[in-house]
């Protein structure tokens, strides 16, 4: 038997089949779009599409045997948590026995959020046998002196920003920290700019 969201039953005869949105045998018809009045559940993937605005949801902790409510919502990348990311290592000739020093990155993000977070290299040192982290802090806040900027921010445009920092080492690993409540972001792409060894140090 299938049920509505509200509980109840719906009966049909025989299962479901065939004729588009009704339960087989003489059952109940059903919305294409949406059951029990519910905007949010779809018929034809049998899943939820999301919500469009914020709600509260009540948990139960078993350990703690407390109840709460927590609230969600959908429009907010602002996590709670502090955040890491390890953007793939670019290709050759970042390869393994040359060595690179990385003096300028292009980062090509979407305007979502104000936002501050570290952008850092990892490279290895095959001198010492060791990986080293080099950290430059990064802020998205609307341009200083401009007010039509200012106020159309954020615009959810793609926007580029170049900014210095120094890395030297093999097989350069670039990546991003951020702690929570610090602002949401999403990076497109990085752009490594440096100098190679024209040949491998092997």
């Amino acid at each position: 038997m299938t049920y509505n969201l509200d509980g109840t039953g719906k009966k049909g005869g025989g299962g479901s089949g065939g004729g588009g949105g009704y339960v087989g045998g003489g059952g109940t018809k059903t919305t294409s779009g949406t059951i029990g009045g519910s905007p949010g559940l779809l018929t034809s993937t049998g899943g939820l599409t999301g919500l469009l605005g914020a709600c509260y949801q009540p948990f139960f902790n078993p350990q703690t045997r407390a109840y709460y409510l927590a609230l969600i919502d959908p429009t907010n990348f602002d996590t709670e948590e502090d955040g890491f990311y390890n953007f793939p290592e670019p290709d050759a000739p970042n390869g393994v026995g040359r060595v690179v020093t990385i003096h300028r990155v292009v980062m090509t993000y979407r305007e979502i959020d104000k936002a501050k977070f570290n952008f850092g290299i990892e490279t290895y040192l095959a001198d010492i046998d060791d990986f080293v982290q080099v950290t430059v802090p990064i802020v998205i806040a609307p341009p200083n002196g401009n007010k039509k900027r200012a106020l159309s921010f954020p615009d959810g445009k793609i926007h580029t920003k170049r900014f210095g920092i120094v890395a030297t080492g093999e097989r350069p690993q670039p990546f991003t920290q951020r702690l929570a409540n610090s602002g949401a972001y999403s990076i497109i792409k990085v752009v490594l700019c440096g100098n190679a060894d024209e040949q491998d140090q092997i």
